[in-house]
């Protein structure tokens, strides 16, 4: 569909087309004939700050995206935002991803991954695996983390019941 826009990176799959956002576009790309397509901008909607959100989310249902600690859920019919939930102590999360029924978060500022439950918004773990964990991925049961600090991706095979805390920060 001949849209042209400086894509940073695919955020997420949701069982048919890709999805990313450019500095205040959220675009859908079909992995077939690679064409794409600006669902929701920032220019046509004002708010939310869409050139300022992080991470990009399908939970089987709606897309989800987040801005600063807040997290919208996206109107599967014009993918306007239908739900803000500001819960607390989230921090900055800046990807995201949902698996076996829960939403994953990083926190590259704090060096944590966070598991929810994507109804209450509460957090039921809390991992450090990596210095500054950005990018986050689930595959199977593999866990897909792409680290800020050493530019590396790496793949967790098998997370813990426990929390990882190599360095004692809480």
């Amino acid at each position: 569909s001949g849209v042209t826009t400086q894509i940073e990176s695919i955020d997420t799959f949701d069982g048919e087309k890709l999805w990313s956002m450019d500095w205040g576009n959220l675009i859908r790309h079909d992995p077939v004939d690679f064409s794409a397509e600006i669902l929701v901008s920032e220019a046509d909607i004002g708010s939310p700050n869409l050139h300022h959100m992080r991470g990009i989310a399908w939970d089987g249902t709606r897309i989800w995206t987040m801005l600063s600690g807040q997290l919208y859920e996206h109107s599967v019919v014009d993918y306007t935002v239908e739900t803000l939930h500001e819960p607390n102590g989230m921090g900055s999360p800046v990807g995201l991803d949902f698996h076996d029924g829960h939403l994953w978060m990083t926190d590259r500022a704090g060096g944590f991954i966070d598991k929810y439950d994507p109804t209450t918004l509460e957090r039921t773990n809390r991992y450090s695996i990596t210095g500054q964990p950005y990018g986050i991925a689930w595959s199977d049961s593999n866990l897909w983390i792409y680290d800020w600090q050493t530019k590396r991706i790496y793949m967790i095979k098998d997370l813990p019941e426990q929390s990882i805390d190599p360095q004692n920060r809480y």
